[in-house]
């Protein structure tokens, strides 16, 4: 098992928990900041995962040394963005926002499908509200993606 992972599990199941317990107990409109904190939970989550059982390793200085000099990109830069750490932690946020488009996808999907069944049940959010839990979900990320390369490096 990898490092991190029963953490991980641990964390899927209180992420599960809190979000079927919010949806039952309407924890969603009784507290402003319940979707928050979960949104801002599941970024970190998500960013945990794909640090810990992804392919998105973070490539040494030395790797990319010996790369460029096998393809013969000595002194070319193709990427705006130099430093690999920060391309890492970019690339780990876009994951992040991409999963975050697709759940707020689905909330949408799941209001159309309830008014239309069940008529009006609330389930309606304004605009702001998706671009608050992308925020958070970007948010959630970033913190944890610098927490876990920054304990990295001082295990290493």
């Amino acid at each position: 098992m990898r490092r991190g992972a029963p953490t991980l599990v641990i964390l899927t199941l209180f992420l599960l928990a809190s979000h079927g317990i919010g949806s039952f107990f309407s924890l969603y409109g009784a507290f402003w900041w319940f979707d928050m904190a979960l949104h801002t939970l599941g970024g970190a989550w998500l960013a945990s995962i794909f640090i810990t059982l992804g392919p998105l390793r973070y490539p040494s200085y030395f790797a990319l040394t010996s790369l460029n000099h096998a393809t013969g990109v000595i002194g070319r830069n193709y990427w705006i963005i130099s430093s690999p750490l920060l391309r890492y932690v970019l690339r780990i946020i876009f994951l992040v926002l991409i999963a975050g488009t697709l759940w707020e996808l689905y909330e949408y999907g799941f209001a159309v499908w309830a008014t239309s069944r069940f008529g009006d049940l609330g389930f309606s959010q304004p605009p702001i509200d998706t671009l608050t839990d992308l925020v958070l979900d970007v948010l959630g990320a970033a913190v944890i993606t610098l927490f876990l390369l920054r304990k990295k490096r001082e295990i290493s």
